[in-house]
This record gives structure tokens, sequence and C-alpha cells, in this order.
């Protein structure tokens, strides 16, 4: 404003840095793709759990259902089951991240070995983590969907059981 028109011109960061603009876009891609990879490799760690406790029990499911438990009353149980193993994963990886990032946030990590000749990193090479209460609470909500759709195979296949078969 307390230039003449014309005099400077105004470009924005994204037009004078593309390069920067297009490792932004390669990093988030990355990291979304890394966490859609640690995602399903939870749902395979909940559903060989929810599996093994199956299996662990297969005479008391059968004598549930020889007594007249319904195949949705055990579906119930069995996602119930899966919904406080997530509640509690959620609760200990919460935890366990905000002592890592409240740590990390005193000390930061030095990536000054990897950063000296880079130029790019003008603000410094201690980076240090700040925790948002919006992605914990997505992290957390994820999570507990993701336990929830991996339970529910175990405990469809656990409502199928032939209580004969199971007594067996």
């Amino acid at each position: 404003e307390k230039t003449e028109p014309g005099e400077h011109r105004i470009t924005p960061w994204q037009e004078m840095a593309p390069d920067i603009v297009q490792l932004m876009e390669l990093n988030d891609a990355t990291f979304k793709l890394l966490v859609g990879i640690i995602f399903v490799i939870a749902a395979m760690g909940i559903a060989n759990t929810m599996n093994t406790v199956i299996f662990e029990r297969f005479r008391e499911f059968g004598t549930i259902a020889a007594i007249g438990t319904t195949p949705a009353e055990i579906v119930t149980m069995v996602s119930l089951e899966t919904l406080f193993l997530g509640v509690f994963a959620c609760a200990a990886g919460t935890g366990a991240a905000l002592l890592a990032c409240s740590f990390l946030g005193v000390h930061g990590v030095d990536l000054s070995h990897f950063t000296s000749s880079n130029q790019y990193f003008t603000a410094g090479a201690v980076l240090k983590p700040s925790v948002l209460q919006a992605d914990v609470a997505s992290a957390n909500v994820i999570t507990m969907l993701t336990a929830l759709l991996a339970g529910l195979y175990p405990a469809i296949k656990a409502s199928r059981l032939n209580p004969v078969d199971a007594l067996n």
C-alpha cells in the first residue's frame, strides 16, 4: 500500500518455489500411504487376535449357542470385546504418543547431519512436534472404526458355529 502501483511485483511463494510445493505434496502423499499401511497392519492384528480368542473359546461359544443365545447376540458380544480392545489400544497409544511428543517437544529431533547442505532447511535443523487435538481425535476414531471392522469377520464366524460341532 505504501509503494507506487507497478513499482513492485508480489508473487506467492508457491509460484516462486514450485519445487517446494511438489516436495510438500510428495511428503503428504507418502505420509498418507504410510498411515494407511499402519491401519491395515493394525486391522490384521486385531482380526488375528479376535480369531485366536474365538478358537480358544470354541467350546464356550458352542455352549452359549446351545443354550439359546442368538447369532446376533454372539456377534454383539464379540464386537463388544473388539470395542474394548480398541478402547484400550487407543488409550495406550494416545498416552505413549503424548509422552513421546512432550519429550520431543522439549528436546527436539536434531537433523543437522542430514540437512547441513539442504537449502530448504533455513528455519533450523531441530524438529519439535506439536499435538493437535483434532489429529488425536481423528486417529482415535479411525482406530476404533478399524477395530470394529476388523472384529466383524471373527464375530460373524463365531455366530455361525454349529453347537454340536463346537462341543465335540
